[in-house]
């Protein structure tokens, strides 16, 4: 009865390990938002569940391809799928206190945010950190008075909070625990023979 008491503790803490080690945005679902004139106006929302290529082909212009890897958003108006024009951000919200998008948690079940910084690739003119907002989440990337080129990409690199040393203390006891009694079982029945 113990031991297989021990061997349920060890499984469910390695499933623990295995889905928090890799946290990501991989497998998850999304809720793109296209924010327009303010932080609480939703002008264009889908969901999508991120995997292998592009997530999403904005409906407002039709322009802006979304693509998410497991650490990564890349944003832009040609990446192999999209038209490759250039999309001004300020004709629309040239007064508006934000226009742009934010990325949340569709489901309750994300990693939470730890970070987020702009990836050396990103070739937005203009963009910088105090465009970038976020919380454990979600992330706002307000765009307002910029100008996309037809190349322009903005990408991003999101670093996720990393399984507490707790958990893999206790994972590593549990192991070690359940090889000792099983050694000890072992020892017990070649002494019978």
């Amino acid at each position: 009865m113990i031991s297989f008491t021990i061997k349920y503790i060890i499984l469910i803490c390695a499933s623990i390990v295995s889905v928090s080690a890799n946290a990501s945005f991989l497998g998850n679902d999304i809720l793109y938002e296209y924010i327009y004139p303010d932080i609480n106006s939703s002008f264009e929302h889908a969901i999508f569940t991120v995997g292998d290529g592009v997530e999403y082909i904005t409906g407002t212009s039709g322009r802006t391809v979304i693509d998410l890897t497991a650490n990564t958003i890349t944003i832009g108006p040609n990446l192999g799928i999209g038209t490759g024009q250039s999309l001004d951000y300020s004709l629309n919200g040239g007064s508006a206190q934000f226009n742009g998008y934010r990325f949340s948690d569709a489901t309750g079940l994300f990693p939470s945010i730890l970070s987020v910084d702009i990836d050396k690739t990103t070739t937005l003119s203009g963009f910088s950190l105090d465009r970038i907002s976020f919380t454990q989440s979600s992330i706002a990337l307000n765009l307002g008075n910029l100008y996309a080129g037809a190349n322009d990409l903005l990408v991003l690199n999101v670093t996720f909070v990393p399984l507490p040393s707790s958990i893999w203390l206790f994972s590593s006891m549990m192991i070690s625990f359940y090889g000792l009694t099983s050694r000890s079982k072992m020892r017990a029945v070649r002494w019978r023979f």
